[in-house]
């Protein structure tokens, strides 16, 4: 009798059996229940994984320091930003100050040489005013669809203007045409009054200059545009209407009519 070969028979039955997984040697209705224990034993052991991390993450959280990063972009949005601010009052202040060089310049002129020499001034003031009122903006959000229509392109983008900052640009100038009013008596001080005026014109002077700069004139802003818009009711086929978006009645006609 070969005892080798019965070995080896027994030995390769045995490996045999053990090659077969042991969802194949249960019966076929259990199989799926075993499958799905199976699924939910490695969720189980998953979810208790992630809870340790969690835990974990909790634990060293409070030991470590919390850094904190200022995104890349952000100091590049800054800059744009701050330039053009500079740019803006140092284009303010040129302005102003020309509005007001140009007005004394003027009331020097006029009251010390000749009175036909006061337009001189006007080569100043002009340029200042147009300075005072802030063009680049205008220009940037405007001159495209004036050049579309000026082209007469098909599709020309829209464009709108906005009566609050009309309004806040008119009163820029009026601030500036009061500084400038206020360098005219500081220069009438010395010629025609107590220097003791100073102490009341230089401050006020300055003060005028500065609003100019930076002021907003919001209340007055407010009123303005709620005038207009009252006044728009009166008219309501008008643009102005429109802008405000005011129906005309149903029949057409004008209110009270």
């Amino acid at each position: 009798m070969d005892v080798g070969g019965v070995c080896g028979g027994g030995l390769a039955a045995v490996g045999a059996e053990e090659a077969v997984p042991v969802a194949a040697q249960l019966p076929v209705e259990l199989q799926e229940e075993f499958f799905l224990a199976d699924v939910e034993r490695a969720l189980a052991t998953a979810e208790g994984f992630l809870q340790e991390g969690a835990e974990l993450r909790e634990r060293l959280g409070g030991e470590l320091p919390e850094v904190r990063r200022e995104p890349e972009q952000g100091v590049g949005v800054r800059e744009p930003v701050a330039m053009r601010i500079a740019i803006l009052l140092s284009c303010r202040a040129l302005g102003t100050l020309l509005v007001i060089g140009g007005a004394m310049l003027n009331y020097a002129l006029t009251t010390w040489v000749s009175r036909a020499a006061g337009g001189v001034g006007a080569f100043m003031w002009v340029p200042g005013v147009l300075l005072v009122l802030d063009p680049w903006d205008v220009y940037v959000d405007w001159w495209p669809a004036v050049r579309a229509r000026l082209q007469r392109e098909p599709d020309t983008p829209d464009w709108s203007v906005d009566l609050g900052d009309v309004f806040s640009r008119l009163l820029r100038v009026g601030w500036a045409v009061a500084a400038a009013c206020g360098g005219v008596l500081v220069l009438a001080t010395f010629y025609w009054w107590s220097l003791w005026l100073l102490v009341v014109f230089v401050p006020l002077t300055l003060w005028l200059f500065g609003y100019t700069l930076v002021g907003r004139s919001l209340p007055a802003v407010r009123v303005l545009v709620g005038s207009a818009e009252q006044i728009a009711g009166l008219f309501p086929k008008s643009a102005l209407a429109r802008a405000f978006e005011i129906q005309p009645p149903a029949g057409g006609g004008a209110p009270g009519a």
